[in-house]
């Protein structure tokens, strides 16, 4: 017949289809909590709107326990899921900054553009059957940090070092 998942995706599916209230989410004003609660129900029951008039960036967060994880939907297309958190039962982490870069905590970033958006989520798992978690929406896009493209470059010219040597010999 059908799989468990099959039937769980059918039905998660059918949940973003359903009407709910409506938040207008500020762009550049912070985090902004939702609650859930077990596998299948929505982020508070709400979709967050907002309009954009240039590229921008939407991040979700696990809060306080970690183990959840959610699929965002703009306008109930898949946006994705928040990465899988790597531990469970870790409590007291209200600080959205702090679970958003700890691998701890699930979390995903999506670059939007210009347009308008109706964001929904739903939570896909939950080991203690619901909690707390934020999103934010800022503008612009995340790029490579400095450490990290000093690093890309001296790699690349490593790697053309040794293509030199190579063909030299």
């Amino acid at each position: 017949m059908f799989s468990r998942s099959a039937l769980l995706a059918v039905a998660l599916t059918a949940l973003t289809a359903l009407p709910s209230a409506a938040v207008t989410l500020v762009p550049n004003s912070g985090w902004l909590k939702f609650s859930f609660g077990d596998v299948g129900s929505s982020l508070s029951g709400e979709q967050y709107t907002f309009t954009l008039s240039n590229d921008s960036t939407l991040k979700v967060t696990d809060a306080y326990r970690t183990g959840d994880r959610f699929q965002i939907f703009n306008s109930g297309s898949s946006l994705g899921f928040t990465s899988l958190p790597i531990a469970s039962a870790v409590d007291a982490r209200d600080d959205y900054d702090l679970s958003y870069s700890d691998a701890r905590w699930s979390s995903g970033t999506w670059v939007l553009g210009a347009g308008s958006y109706s964001i929904t989520g739903l939570t896909t798992v939950s080991p203690f059957g619901g909690g707390d978690g934020a999103l934010m929406v800022s503008s612009g896009v995340p790029g490579v940090p400095i450490p990290a493209a000093g690093l890309m470059l001296l790699t690349g010219l490593a790697g053309f070092a040794g293509l030199r040597r190579k063909r030299d010999t």
